[in-house]
């Protein structure tokens, strides 16, 4: 769009679907975490070679479906002219906990192998100083996005920032 009026919601009460959505990415990863975090490499169907684990591709399908939201979320408040004060402070939330969520689950030890006794050897490309990168950058953005926000002025999301969270998600 270059700068004319929004697009209007298509039905009454659309101004609320991307706050909807994004609610729902937190309810998307409540159940993402609830369902990987009992997984085990060393117990899975994969692991042993005995097909495909349905368990760890339903996790992903979760995944998937929230990291979805927020690609949509943002995209409609901003067709639409909806872009609220909720969306703005939730949306980047939501994305955290997904995110934050899911690397602490791939660094954990569902995700070692023990091979002979020996140390575990993570599973997944995911290794705890990894996450601690990321969290060390994400509570820097939140820090500074309230300490812009209280002053009154906008720290929305980013093209940087969408493009930060789709390589996330895809890791």
């Amino acid at each position: 769009m270059s700068g004319g009026p929004a697009t209007p919601s298509p039905y009454e009460g659309g101004r609320h679907v991307p706050n909807i959505l994004t609610v729902s990415r937190l309810l998307l990863a409540a159940a993402f975490f609830a369902v990987l975090s009992p997984w085990q490499y060393e117990k899975s169907p994969a692991a042993g070679g005995d097909g495909v684990d349905w368990w760890i591709l339903f996790a992903a399908a979760l995944f998937i479906l929230a990291a979805i939201t927020d690609a949509l979320d943002g995209m409609l408040a901003r067709r639409w002219g909806v872009v609220s004060i909720f969306g703005r402070i939730m949306d980047p939330f939501a994305d955290k906990i997904l995110i934050l969520g899911a690397f602490i689950l791939l660094a954990g030890r569902g995700f070692m192998m023990s091979i002979e006794e020996k140390t575990p050897i993570p599973m997944s490309a995911v290794t705890p100083w990894m996450v601690i990168v990321i969290l060390a950058r994400e509570l820097l953005v939140t820090s500074l996005r309230a300490v812009v926000e209280s002053e009154g002025k906008s720290f929305a999301a980013s093209a940087s920032g969408k493009w930060k969270m789709i390589l996330q998600s895809v890791c």
